[in-house]
């Protein structure tokens, strides 16, 4: 089998796992692959530019899926909001085991900012929780 082929099917495999987590297990499994692809693509020999920016790019699609799941938890599709990544996520160079770095700017109507707190509270955990799953290999 062709390498690249592999890790295309390997990267599309966490992505979906990514897509398809809908609770906090599944969350937690799709970051167990993100560092499970990771240190099969170093052991395969993958530059460390080209890691960090994978890692980096799997996490926001994590990350992502966290606040969709939130934002649905919370009711809040009708707040506008930006999840900001700072320090070495937003820089792109993410290694195995990082610490979070995270912002959350939001506009509610009055009466609002409670839930949106709470929501982006929430979010901010499960990230950080999804972040340090244990890797499985």
């Amino acid at each position: 089998r062709d390498l690249f082929a592999l890790q295309r099917q390997t990267m599309a495999q966490v992505t979906s796992a990514i897509a398809t987590a809908d609770d906090r297990e599944g969350l937690r499994d799709a970051a167990a692959e993100i560092h499970k692809l990771a240190r099969s693509l170093l052991a395969q020999g993958i530059g460390a530019e080209q890691l960090t920016q994978l890692i980096s790019a799997l996490n926001d699609k994590l990350s992502q899926r966290i606040l969709d799941l939130e934002s649905t938890r919370h009711d809040l599709a009708d707040i506008d909001f930006c999840w900001v990544a700072l320090g070495s996520e937003g820089r792109h160079e993410q290694t195995f085991s990082t610490d979070q770095d995270n912002a959350i700017i939001f506009v509610a109507e009055e009466g609002r900012t409670k839930p949106v707190r709470a929501s982006s509270a929430s979010a901010s955990r499960r990230r950080t929780t999804c972040s340090s799953a244990p890797d499985s290999t």
